[in-house]
């Protein structure tokens, strides 16, 4: 409402700056335009408040899902930098310990390491508890740690996500007891926690060393192999390796980071094409708008657009320069609607910063919303500016 108040005072000095590149560059279509768009400043603002107010939701919708997907990319690849995760199709199925084998024996992969996951009674909590093969602890694993190390995890030990110690009444350098179906109660002594965030991640609430799992549950093979290339081997080759090694188990299925990248932006762009769609009627509506406002300029202006051309102005000229005030006022509704959809997006994501343990990077797609603007602009003026330059001089003068 503050904006819309004061959308008159705003517009002649925006236009003016907005202005000033173009008239450097066209001289007569752009100062036209420019001085066109500053007469009337309270039609301009009510015309574009409705632009604005959708390119402002556009921008703090568009800010929250660029920083999520920033922020899980960053994750994924600061956390988990594994390059191959090979685990089976069907739920529940281990990956056999012969594929483990064969994986291990290749040069050109440097790291084959098992993951397991289960559920728990730590205290009386049930938990997600899982284990790493040693050589993945702070390599292919690396979480955001608040105390110790992942390193330290061993036999009689664990580390625990730090969203999980309340519950657990647990802390670093005290002790948690897991009951596990084959080992039963073993108190273990909590050598690190760590920060899993909020993203999906492999992560369980609390991790113990493999040789502890294996003999609490006496699985048949891991859920998972986590696996990276030896240096110097491409991409297409080790991927090759891993893909003839799983050859013989029509299960099994290998997935990369990238891979993973793409499902999470896949269902984040999903989501944001939707929204976007319906932001798209709110923008269309203002199209129509600044369309109608600039048919009535052209109608109220006729004589003197008459003048313009018979002192020489032609008719690409005249066409350009409303094309060029369109422009302006689709560009004075972007830098309002880009400005506070920022500040707004800036909040959400400080805010979800906030009541998410992990960290999110701020993303905001100004290149893509100025595009949308700038072409919003150029569709509204084609009918207006077809009218004129159609519009005979003689017949123009004659009639006023």
């Amino acid at each position: 409402m503050a904006l819309l108040a004061l959308g008159p005072l705003i517009a002649p000095p925006v236009i003016a700056f907005l202005g000033w590149l173009p008239a450097r560059l066209t001289r007569v279509t752009a100062q036209l335009a420019t001085a066109n768009a500053r007469r009337n400043p309270h039609r301009v603002a009510t015309t574009t408040a409705a632009l604005t107010v959708g390119i402002t939701l556009m921008t703090a919708f568009s800010v929250v899902v660029s920083s999520a997907q920033k922020s899980t990319d960053a994750a994924i690849d600061g956390h988990y930098p594994f390059d191959y995760m090979v685990r089976s199709t069907s739920h529940g199925q281990p990956v056999p310990p012969r594929i483990i084998s064969t994986l291990e024996r290749s040069p050109r992969l440097a790291l084959v390491a098992a993951v397991y996951q289960n559920t728990a009674t730590v205290g009386r909590q049930t938990v997600p508890l899982g284990a790493y093969s040693r050589n993945a602890l702070g390599t292919a694993v690396r979480p955001a740690m608040i105390s110790g190390s992942l390193t330290a995890v061993g036999p009689g030990t664990a580390a625990v996500d730090i969203s999980a110690l309340p519950a657990l009444h647990a802390s670093q350098a005290g002790t948690i007891v897991v009951h596990t179906p084959d080992a039963g109660p073993e108190r273990l002594r909590v050598v690190a926690v760590y920060n899993a965030g909020t993203y999906k991640s492999p992560l369980p609430a609390v991790l113990i060393s493999a040789a502890d799992y294996l003999r609490g549950y006496r699985p048949a093979g891991p859920g998972m192999v986590v696996v990276d290339a030896a240096s110097g081997v491409g991409t297409a080759t080790s991927r090759a390796v891993v893909t003839s090694a799983i050859a013989s188990d029509p299960q099994l299925e290998v997935d990369t980071a990238a891979d993973y990248k793409a499902q999470l932006d896949h269902s984040v762009d999903t989501i944001l094409e939707m929204f976007a769609a319906l932001l798209g009627l709110a923008i269309l509506i203002a199209l129509f708008g600044i369309s109608s406002t600039l048919t009535l300029s052209v109608i109220e202006r006729t004589r003197e657009s008459a003048l313009l051309r018979a002192l020489g102005l032609t008719r690409g000229q005249l066409r350009r320069m409303l094309l060029c005030e369109a422009v302006l006022m689709a560009a004075l509704a972007a830098v309002l609607g880009i400005g506070l959809g920022s500040a707004f997006g800036l909040a959400m994501v400080r805010a979800l910063s906030s009541a998410a343990s992990g960290r999110i990077v701020l993303s905001v797609p100004y290149a893509q919303l100025a595009l949308i603007s700038a072409c919003a602009g150029l569709l509204a003026a084609i009918m207006p500016a077809r009218r004129a330059a159609r519009t005979s001089v003689v017949t123009a003068m004659a009639d006023h």
